[in-house]
Order: structure tokens, then C-alpha cells, then sequence
């Protein structure tokens, strides 16, 4: 029933189908001609009969507009079917907001069931900040739950736009829990010497976890290095969790000591401590394997909105790689500040490394 009056479907293969439907149409109910029919195929006298004078369309494409209640759609939009159902099914739940009278373009569709799925804004977010995302346990959930077509959508559309690293991060948070640990270890390992037997060793085994097409080398720099920020960022028993588990990784990698290249891990920043204390100033460091590692600052923490990144892929790489430029790790330019420190060092080590350098002044 609509407004009162009674309902009639009527699937209609032909023209005389639809003059027969149209004919035996009573005035106190709606008639609905279901058909495969085009407007050419009618003609001018039947769409004379008809509501409005014209076929509706009841595709996918037309559901998306008149849910939305946008004015009209980009398109493009409607060859990416995986976009259209994503639209779909967002719109029903309202996690969508409103776009009545609006223009819908492709990128800004995308950009909403981004924003749906991961919570960020890609316009807005750079890699980091979707690492941060994916590491959200709902999110990697609904990741998950997600049709194989949609989530191969939604990477292709982000590494246009933020660069192959965050492919790598997608396909993890697809079947691995402790993503900020794997994220670490695979920054430590990339970050050693490319001629480092471990190093080579402990990456081949990390590059075979991902299903085909495995990401390359410089993919999974780029998402090593992308979790700094966040790991700095994340709340102390999380921190606490995935550094343990980080740990454990490499051990099962027999690449413990490819801790040295990691500036967060607590067993890292001791070890290299302990490194700095056997040598008498920073050529030497260098020269006898001492790696030019980042220490952590004094505030990791940012307060504010997320600055908009550069709109041109190079631009966000490039962003990314001088946020995580390391300079060396020297008695100068450690951490300040003991708090800086107390969040990625175990008491025990602190007390041990430190121990060393308070009877050590380098000559410089």
C-alpha cells in the first residue's frame, strides 16, 4: 500500500505487455511496469501513459543519488561497483551525512567511505595518522568484514594517494593483531645495512608473510617509518604491549641485534646507550658500527588538528621521510627530558646504560 491506495507489480517483456499492464491498471491503485524495455523501444504514444512521461531507472547507480539526495553524481562513479554497494550500504546505516542538492564527484565519494571505514579524512590525514587508524581494534574489524572488492577498492585509492606504504599496512591489518609490532620490526630490519646478513635474512621472511603481490623493499620502509609518530603517540600499556611483542618478533627472527635500529624499542635505545659508552667521540661511533638512530623528544605529542599534508603525492613522501630523519644518536642530542625517555626504557636498562655514562665524558 502507498497513501492508501493498493500496490500492483507488473514485469512486462514486450510493448503489448506494457499496453496490456497499462490497460488493466484500476484508478485506485499504483501501478509499478517492471521492464527491460528502452524508451526508444516504447515509443512516444506509451511514454505518454506513463508517470512523468519517461522510464525510471532503478539501477544501483539511481538507488545511490536518490539516497543520498544528492542532485547528481559523477559519472565515473557508477564503473566502480565496489564504490556504488559501499555508498549503498553507508547510506542505509546514515553514516553518510547529508548531501542534499550537492555535486557528488569520485573523490569525494571515496573520501566518505574512507571516513566511514577508517575514521580519518584522507584529504586530511598523512600515512602516519592511518596507521594510527588501521591499529584502532574496530576498525581492523570492520576491515575485515569488509567484501574482498571494497577493501582492494579502497587501497588502490589510497596508495594513489598516500604512496605504497600504506598497501603494506592495509594487507597486515587484514590478519595480524599486533600491527604497530609488526610495523616496528620491519622498520628496524629495513633501517639496517642493506648488507647486513640478518638484516637480509630477517627481511626475506617478513616480505614472505604478505600474500602476492608481495610490497617491495621501499614499500615497507615507507611503512616502518610511518610508525614512529604513532607508536610515540600511543597510550602506555599499549606502547608497553606492542614493544614486548616487537621483541619477541625479532627474537623468532634471530635479529635481536637489529634492535640498535629501532628509536623507540626500549631494548634498542639501552643497547645503543651502551654502544655510545665504548667509544671516545662520534667518528669513531660511526666508523666502529655505531648507527645514526633518532632519539625520542621531548613531546611526542601534538595538540591541535592535523595539518593538512601536501596535496601531491611526492610532497606527503617527502613530508614523511623528514619527519623520520634520524640524526645520530650522541650524548648531545639525547632526550632532554627524563620523562622523554621513561616512556620507551625499562627502569632496570636506564639504571644500567646510564650507570656507564656517568663515568664516561666523551672528548669531542
Amino acid at each position: 500500500m502507498i497513501d492508501g491506495r493498493r500496490l500492483r507489480i507488473a514485469p512486462c517483456t514486450s510493448v503489448l505487455g506494457v499496453l496490456d499492464a497499462l490497460a488493466a491498471a484500476a484508478e485506485d491503485e499504483v501501478t509499478v511496469l517492471l521492464t527491460n524495455l528502452t524508451e526508444r523501444d516504447l515509443g512516444d504514444a506509451v511514454l505518454a501513459k506513463l508517470h512523468r512521461g519517461r522510464l525510471l531507472g532503478a539501477d544501483r547507480y539511481t538507488l545511490v543519488r536518490d539516497l543520498l539526495g544528492a542532485r547528481s553524481l559523477d559519472p565515473r562513479i557508477s564503473k566502480d561497483v565496489w564504490l556504488v554497494d559501499a555508498l549503498i550500504t553507508l547510506a542505509n546505516a546514515a553514516r553518510i551525512p547529508s548531501l542534499a542538492g550537492t555535486i557528488l564527484n569520485r573523490r569525494r565519494a571515496v573520501s566518505l567511505v574512507v571516513q566511514a571505514r577508517l575514521g580519518v579524512d584522507p584529504e586530511r590525514a598523512d600515512l602516519p595518522a592511518l596507521v594510527a587508524a588501521f591499529d584502532d581494534t574496530l576498525v581492523r574489524a570492520e576491515w575485515r568484514a569488509l567484501s574482498e572488492a571494497e577493501r582492494r577498492g579502497l587501497v588502490r585509492e589510497l596508495v594513489d594517494s598516500h604512496g605504497a606504504g600504506i598497501g603494506a599496512v592495509a594487507a597486515l591489518a587484514e590478519t595480524r593483531d599486533d600491527l604497530l609490532a609488526e610495523l616496528l620490526v620491519i622498520q628496524a630490519v629495513t633501517d639496517a645495512p642493506e648488507d647486513d646478513a640478518r638484516a637480509i635474512a630477517a627481511f626475506a621472511v617478513l616480505q614472505h608473510r604478505f600474500a602476492h603481490p608481495r610490497p617491495t623493499r621501499a614499500a615497507l620502509v615507507e611503512a616502518g617509518a610511518a610508525a614512529i609518530t604513532p607508536v610515540e603517540a600511543a597510550p602506555e600499556a599499549r606502547l608497553a604491549q606492542q614493544a614486548r611483542a616487537a621483541d619477541a618478533m625479532l627474537e623468532e627472527l634471530s635479529a635481536e641485534a637489529l634492535l640498535v635500529h629501532s628509536p623507540v624499542l626500549a631494548r634498542g635505545f639501552a643497547e645503543r646507550l651502551a654502544r655510545a659508552a665504548q667509544f671516545q667521540d662520534r667518528a669513531s661511533f660511526a666508523a666502529l658500527g655505531g648507527t645514526p638512530v633518532r632519539g625520542r623528544r621531548a613531546s611526542s605529542r601534538r595538540a591541535g588538528p592535523v595539518r593538512r599534508p601536501s596535496r601531491t603525492l611526492a610532497g606527503r613522501q617527502a613530508g614523511d621521510r623528514a619527519r623520520h630523519r634520524r640524526p645520530a644518536v650522541w650524548p648531545d642530542t639525547w632526550p632532554r627530558s627524563p620523562g622523554s625517555i621513561g616512556r620507551s626504557l625499562r627502569s632496570a636498562q636506564v639504571t644500567a646504560t646510564l650507570g656507564l655514562l656517568l663515568s664516561w665524558t666523551p672528548s669531542r
